[in-house]
């Protein structure tokens, strides 16, 4: 089991690394200039000399080797840059979202626990009747239909049944 774990560490390191070169070049790929992006966009004339000091400022002049090794060891040292909108780091726009990201894994967590591991004993136990069938239906639809269409039929489910139940719409569709 240990001879396990430390194999798949180790398999994850030249995964990480792959990765990180896959990213790296495809980023290179992509046609366009971000300091045109970032200048252009604000409506100021397009000065070389500005331009220029972007491209230096960002590193975009040096060779692509040198390019590769400070995006690895930033990366190494969990420094992602500055945002171009918000003008924070990134570091700190993730850390500002990590408590809703974590906060919705606990929620999927506790539906789990709470819904779908009952519903699933119940169809164990009542197999191949109509329990079980009507569980088996639910559980692949929810599956099969997606999340974006999913979204729409439960918001109007919900405007349907608010005004079944008062008389009007819960909010407007």
């Amino acid at each position: 089991m240990i001879v396990y774990i430390f194999k798949r560490i180790f398999l994850t390191i030249p995964t990480i690394f792959g990765v990180t070169i896959l990213v790296f070049f495809l980023i290179r790929i992509i046609p366009g200039d971000i300091c045109l992006v970032r200048w252009v966009d604000y409506g100021t004339d397009l000065d070389q000399d500005l331009l220029n000091h972007c491209r230096n400022q960002l590193g975009l002049n040096d060779p692509i080797v040198r390019q590769f090794y400070y995006f690895f060891l930033d990366l190494l040292n969990f420094n992602f840059g500055v945002s171009m909108w918000t003008e924070q780091p990134v570091i700190e726009e993730l850390k500002n979202r990590f408590a809703l990201s974590l906060q919705l894994t606990l929620m999927i967590i506790a539906i789990v626990i709470f819904i779908a591991i009952p519903l699933g004993l119940l169809s164990a136990i009542n197999q191949n009747t109509l329990i079980d069938y009507v569980i088996r239906i639910i559980s692949i639809s929810g599956v099969a239909i997606p999340s974006f269409w999913l979204g729409i039929l439960i918001i109007t489910g919900l405007l349907v049944f608010s005004q079944e139940l008062f008389g009007e719409p819960w909010m407007p569709p």
